[in-house]
């Protein structure tokens, strides 16, 4: 049959998808009840994503000192860097989603078992493990965690993960810890019941749809979100991923080793950084990877008390609710944490989006009230969504002279944001690609020539100063709405009409330009009752000589193409307008 691996917006044909997650107890032997996560029955294209069918009794607390060897935090670390802030830039977050991500979506799993028939474990294509252990370290990596690697060859994980997965796929969950599999189970093996001990379980799901599963933590049971804590985990080293597909007499399963067995290497010394783990994490993160099944945010730290913990949220200085705490708690998932639930739905006020952000999103959160040697702490972090399609922002910045704190205006607008200008200077962020205009609004005393870019910004653009001048400073002036732009439909068409000899509000058109400021009827009829289009100094302008000429220059014909038919040369004409029109023809 054709299977293949499941990305996070992908919906398995299985029986009820069933994930589970693993504890320690105190003898140091593995024991958990399972947590309930149903993956809908749907085709492989279909977008429908998990809902909760049950919920279970929750886990047992687990014995902390097992844990205790890998919760010290390195004496090197230094102990103000509290920020869960990725160092990877846009461009690294974006190549990671494309190289780490994307290849996994339509990796087949070529499993070579089958079920209870003849209980063989087989193997799954090299190529979908790798592509499972790339998932595990987008995400770490995303995260600002160091990546692992498989275990490999005879290492005791590799065949004790496949035959757990096996199990989990012969055999119903209904009644039954599968993390304690009895041995009455169809293909039961010792080394299967180990590994279902010390991994996260998947039924109905299996490859990196697995792990899109683990780390969202979807479902009742799992509120403290430990499946992506043990993924998150930061001395996590090695892990392995064992797999089966939906059969006749099996459903598809995962088995991904989390837990060290003795010194085997899962688990090794902690890494100096981060100093807490956050999902979604401080930095870029593609909205393909945010808990939008279970809009469960988490944030962890070792040896923490989270009791008392609290979160705030914004987005664009608004600020977002927090519906609920899912869990403060320091069971043994890893690291203490506290699982909040921010305010999704924009009907009930400024909310988290799970959709396509168009341009970059930035969520402000600060954590706060937990407890760290007794110390209360506190620490912030921007969690910032972007569609790793989407071009990155460019900023466009200059100087504008004069400006008494004018606002931008960009043409188009969208995804474009500009800051107030202040102390004579200005910043603008934009998308690569874009093109349009920026205009300084200085007001009608002032006049403030647009910057226009017809060609696609593509990268950083400085010194595009805007010189701020007197209306009245030259003798004529083509921008008769005073919008930065000598535009043909609107100026061009006003000029026209008065050298024509229209008088009065003939004169007027309806429209303005964008964030034009001369709008009223008033104001610009006494304006261009001021100006003097005589570009040839021949006594006074003329329609079909200067008005001809000034309108083909609206139009962006330069050079002979203006004057051609006139009598005039271009040399003369554009040292004219220039000196007198403060133009750059």
């Amino acid at each position: 049959m054709n299977t293949h691996s499941s990305p996070k917006n992908i919906v398995l044909s299985a029986l009820t998808g069933l994930l589970c997650f693993v504890f320690f107890v105190t003898s140091g032997f593995a024991n958990a009840y399972s947590n309930v996560l149903a993956v809908k029955n749907g085709d492989h294209t279909s977008s429908t994503k998990w809902t909760t069918s049950a919920t279970l009794p929750p886990a047992p607390v687990v014995d902390l000192e097992i844990l205790a060897p890998f919760l010290a935090v390195s004496s090197t670390k230094d102990p103000e860097l509290k920020a869960n802030q990725s160092p990877l830039t846009r461009a690294q977050v974006v190549s990671l989603y494309n190289s780490l991500y994307v290849p996994g979506n339509s990796a087949s799993i070529g499993w070579t078992g089958s079920g209870p028939a003849t209980c063989n474990a087989g193997t799954t294509d090299a190529t979908l493990r790798q592509r499972i252990l790339d998932r595990l370290n987008f995400y770490r990596q995303v995260a600002g965690l160091p990546t692992i690697s498989f275990f490999s060859g005879a290492d005791f994980a590799v065949g004790a993960s496949q035959a757990s997965a096996l199990m989990q796929g012969a055999n119903s969950w209904s009644a039954v810890n599968p993390h304690s599999p009895p041995s009455s189970w169809f293909c039961y093996v010792a080394n299967g019941a180990t590994a279902a001990g010390k991994s996260n379980l998947g039924k109905g799901l299996f490859g990196v749809g697995a792990i899109d599963a683990y780390v969202d933590d979807y479902g009742g049971g799992n509120e403290p979100v430990g499946h992506r804590r043990w993924i998150l985990y930061p001395p996590l080293a090695k892990s392995y991923s064992g797999d089966v597909s939906s059969s006749s007499s099996t459903s598809a399963a995962n088995d991904l080793w989390v837990i060290a067995n003795g010194s085997d290497g899962t688990w090794g010394p902690r890494p100096s950084m981060p100093n807490g783990v956050a999902w979604p994490p401080g930095g870029y993160v593609p909205y393909q990877a945010l808990p939008d099944a279970s809009n469960r945010w988490s944030f962890s730290w070792p040896n923490a008390n989270m009791a008392n913990a609290t979160v705030t949220m914004s987005k664009n200085g608004q600020s977002i609710a927090i519906l609920g705490y899912d869990s403060r708690d320091n069971f043994g998932y890893g690291d203490a944490s506290v699982v909040f639930r921010p305010n999704n739905n924009a009907a009930n006020g400024t909310a988290v989006s799970y959709a396509n952000p168009g341009g970059d999103q930035p969520y402000e959160i600060t954590v706060s009230n937990f407890l760290v040697g007794g110390v209360p702490q506190t620490v912030n972090y921007t969690v910032t969504v972007i569609d790793p399609a989407a071009a990155p922002s460019v900023t466009i910045s200059g100087a504008a002279v004069g400006a008494n704190g004018a606002a931008i205006c960009a043409n188009p607008a969208s995804g474009v944001s500009c800051n107030a200008v202040s102390a004579g200077s200005y910043s603008c962020n934009v998308a690569a690609g874009w093109s349009g205009t920026l205009h300084l609004q200085a007001g009608n005393s002032n006049r403030v020539a647009a910057r226009r870019y017809a060609t696609a910004v593509t990268s950083a653009q400085s010194n595009q100063d805007f010189a701020v001048v007197g209306s009245t400073l030259y003798s004529c002036n083509l921008d008769i709405d005073n919008n930065g732009l000598n535009e043909a439909s609107i100026d061009g068409v006003m000029m026209m009409r008065k050298l024509f000899g229209v008088s009065g509000s003939a004169q007027m058109v309806s429209a303005s330009g964008v964030c034009a400021q001369r709008t009223i009827e008033s104001e610009r009829l006494a304006f261009l009752a001021g100006q003097n289009y005589d570009i040839n100094n021949s006594g006074g302008a003329q329609s079909l000589l200067d008005g001809l000429i000034l309108l083909r220059l609206m139009l962006g014909m330069t050079g002979m193409q203006a004057v051609v038919g006139t009598g005039l040369t271009w040399a003369n004409v554009q040292t004219q307008l220039n000196n007198n029109c403060g133009t750059n023809f």
